[in-house]
């Protein structure tokens, strides 16, 4: 389940396969129950999450995310987007439920 397929599909593109055990992306956003389809969990019984809030440099950055990735010098972060609680608390809880 992920908020961008496409840009799961270019993070996962060395990993899939197909048959039993196969990687199957699904647009979804955790925060949202009702995008959490009944479909999406046929036959599944297991699930590995990995959810987790978006930060970025206080000051901004550029579209690439440049300052972000460049780990060198240190800037102040702050969240963007969803917060922690809706995500990993909230999230969590709908994706249990």
């Amino acid at each position: 389940l992920v908020r961008d397929v496409q840009k799961a599909k270019e993070m996962f593109s060395n990993v899939g396969g197909s048959g039993p055990g196969k990687l199957e992306l699904a647009p979804c956003d955790l925060t949202q129950s009702a995008t959490l389809l009944p479909e999406y969990f046929q036959g599944v019984c297991q699930v590995v999450n990995c959810s987790a809030v978006k930060v970025a440099p206080k000051e901004g950055d550029t579209e690439d995310r440049k300052k972000y990735y460049q780990g060198i010098k240190f800037f102040d972060p702050e969240i963007v987007g969803d917060t922690p609680e809706s995500v990993e608390l909230g999230g969590v809880r709908n994706l249990l439920g």
